[in-house]
């Protein structure tokens, strides 16, 4: 089964790379050992395609930050109970005095926000929470109706950034606890 980081350009591509070099070795004679080499790679390059998010030898791929037990549409009931998952990066809790590590960071939760720009630094006021512990849960009150949540990794100046999938945005239905049952 192919997951939602499955990427048939990079397949097409990594088929043509091995077509290619199959043809230069068929031309040096070496025609049994590249068709070999070239169905080892693709194999390899589908079971790469075809992982879940979190084994080990996604290492390659750009991170990325999601809501764990809460998803985009979901009623939930206050107090609102959220878990924070990443990919392919790390999470430190913020230090004094702050140190950037590239691949590092720390949680921010926005309430009824969007995602801030590259390189701007997160506030350390509303709409945003920040878990410079390095955290990745929190129960929190919200009032009925719907609410957005955005969860957005922040460096150690708690700088948002650049890098693609840092951010996450959903929005929720917040219900009476009777109206969910």
């Amino acid at each position: 089964m192919l997951n939602r980081n499955f990427d048939p350009y990079r397949l097409t591509l990594t088929l043509a790379v091995l077509t290619l070099t199959l043809g230069v070795f068929a031309a040096c004679g070496a025609v049994e050992e590249a068709h070999e080499e070239a169905a080892e790679a693709v194999h390899a390059a589908m079971d790469h395609d075809a992982m879940e998010p979190g084994d080990e030898a996604a290492a390659d791929l750009a991170p990325r930050v999601f809501f764990v037990n809460v998803a985009d549409g979901d009623e939930v009931t206050s107090p609102v109970s959220l878990e924070f998952g990443i990919e392919n990066f790390e999470i430190v809790a913020a230090q004094d005095p702050v140190v950037i590590e590239e691949g590092k960071g720390h949680h921010h939760l926005g309430v009824n926000t969007d995602c801030l720009p590259a390189d701007e630094v997160i506030v350390k006021a509303e709409p945003w929470i920040h878990f410079g512990d390095g955290s990745n849960t929190i129960d929190m009150q919200l009032p009925p109706g719907p609410a957005r949540l955005t969860l957005q990794v922040g460096d150690g100046e708690h700088r948002t950034l650049g890098e693609g999938g840092l951010c996450a945005t959903i929005d929720v239905t917040v219900v009476e606890a009777e109206a969910a049952e």
